[in-house]
């Protein structure tokens, strides 16, 4: 499941979705969801503890080649499209 696309595991069709949040923007996001739901904002912005570099970019540079990305393109180009990803790794 980790793999699949994610238009593929929802539980219901994109269609049924008025609001899909991103981990990338959570504290926006969840203001959003926050302000529909119980009509609240938050204070600041969520709290950073420990930040995590993986330093992902980098790596995706050094392990994806054209062929890769052209294959994680085919592989995931619903998911691009429908969601608003960008194509380019």
């Amino acid at each position: 499941m980790h793999w699949a696309p994610q238009v593929e595991i929802l539980c219901l069709p994109l269609e049924c979705f008025d609001f899909i949040g991103r981990i990338e923007s959570i504290d926006r996001d969840l203001n959003q969801v926050l302000q529909r739901v119980f009509k609240v904002q938050l204070e600041s912005p969520l709290p950073q503890t420990g930040r995590h570099h993986t330093q992902a970019n980098q790596k995706l540079k050094e392990a994806y080649g054209m062929e890769e990305r052209q294959i994680v393109n085919r592989l995931y180009v619903t998911d691009f499209l429908k969601l608003g990803y960008p194509q380019d790794l």
